[in-house]
């Protein structure tokens, strides 16, 4: 085993077993040693579904000690052993703009954007973005069962080649029927921000029909900070939105034609 696999290994051992004494658990069969080897195992090859490998590694531990999955393995857990990998094997995921995503936008000008009305059906924008990823040569992670957390983000999960790099993309659309306000906020998305994020993608795009309040960006970069992706979110504002759907067809500008363009 490798240094940071080691480390990393170690570094969980210690965080799993600070979890069990702090409530009173029995560490059954080596249960933890289990545990964070298999985490380890499971992480390195970019397996990232902490239920799934809690059910590998369990043994005898829950039913001994009259525990449920869900209780052990909380969101607070499951965020602070993600955490420690990523700090233990300096992950990082490079920063990437949707325009990198989708060079095709950039022939797309601003004021043909400018022109287009965003009052669109979310599952609408959901679907193209699901189109194009797939156009783009982005393959669906398989949903494993209607009980899966990949069902609750907006889109499947994506594997996609970026910069020489296969990397996990999902998407969030936000529309303007279901905000409460003018203008986007973290309070309006965190909700669908943190579905996507149960099922682990490097990328979450998140597209919205309606500019940020001032602090949004700082806010969204705070939370991607605390998961331990700063570049988590990549998000997508009307404006380059519109681009995106003139692109692929959806919308189209009420006057001037546009530069060939076809998706």
């Amino acid at each position: 085993m490798d240094n940071s696999k080691s480390l990393a290994r170690n570094r969980l051992y210690s965080l799993i077993s600070r979890h069990l004494w702090n409530r009173n658990w029995q560490d059954y069969d080596d249960f933890v040693e289990t545990f964070a080897a298999k985490i380890v195992e499971s992480f390195a090859v970019g397996e990232f579904d902490l239920d799934e490998i809690l059910k590998e590694a369990s043994g005898a531990f829950l039913r001994l000690n009259n525990l449920r999955a869900n209780v052990f393995l909380s969101d607070d857990l499951k965020g602070k052993i993600l955490r420690s990998w990523n700090e233990s094997t300096d992950y990082s995921v490079p920063a990437l703009t949707f325009g990198e995503i989708f060079p095709e936008l950039a022939a797309i000008d601003d004021p043909e954007a400018e022109k287009i009305e965003l009052g669109i059906n979310e599952q609408v924008i959901q679907n193209a973005l699901r189109k194009a990823l797939r156009d783009k040569g982005g393959t669906p992670i398989p949903k494993r069962g209607k009980d899966s957390a990949v069902e609750v983000a907006d889109i499947e999960d994506f594997v996609m080649q970026i910069k020489s790099r296969k990397f996990v993309f999902t998407g969030v659309v936000k529309g303007k029927g279901s905000l409460d306000s003018k203008k986007i906020n973290l309070e309006a998305v965190a909700h669908q921000i943190l579905k996507a994020y149960r099922t682990r993608p490097d990328y979450i795009i998140l597209c919205s029909t309606t500019d940020p309040v001032d602090a949004f960006r700082s806010d969204v970069v705070d939370y991607c900070a605390s998961v331990g992706n700063r570049n988590l979110v990549i998000f997508v504002p009307p404006l380059d939105l519109a681009k995106f759907l003139i692109w692929q067809g959806i919308v189209t500008p009420p006057l001037k034609s546009l530069k060939s363009v076809k998706p």
